[in-house]
């Protein structure tokens, strides 16, 4: 990719882009500003794993939501491009995200 279309993809406070994977996903910061609720301490875990877990649930969220919109797509590859790069539908992805993290009201057991 280059480095324009790079700059295009934008990772703050709020969500990461994840390369690996095309997809954008929540910081813990992210939904502490929103709602008010640090994931970390939600997390009855050790210390140590509580950071893990609490990174676990926000990609079970983005996979939910990007699950969801590739179904109704038939091309997932242009879908993909336009979702990191348009900032329309980057903060349709955040605000999707934040109402299914408010959905959800107990963290999920890992696989």
């Amino acid at each position: 990719m280059s480095d324009w279309l790079d700059k295009l993809i934008l990772t703050d406070d709020l969500m990461k882009y994840d390369k690996i994977r095309h997809r954008y996903v929540l910081t813990r910061r992210g939904v502490e500003l929103t709602t008010g609720i640090n994931l970390e301490k939600q997390v009855n875990t050790a210390i140590g794993q509580a950071s893990n877990m609490a990174d676990f649930y926000l990609r079970m969220i983005s996979d939910k939501i990007y699950n969801f919109i590739y179904s109704k797509s038939d091309n997932n590859e242009l879908l993909e491009y336009v979702m990191a790069k348009s900032q329309t539908s980057r903060q349709m992805l955040f605000d999707a995200m934040i109402a299914q993290k408010n959905f959800f009201k107990k963290f999920p057991s890992p696989p």
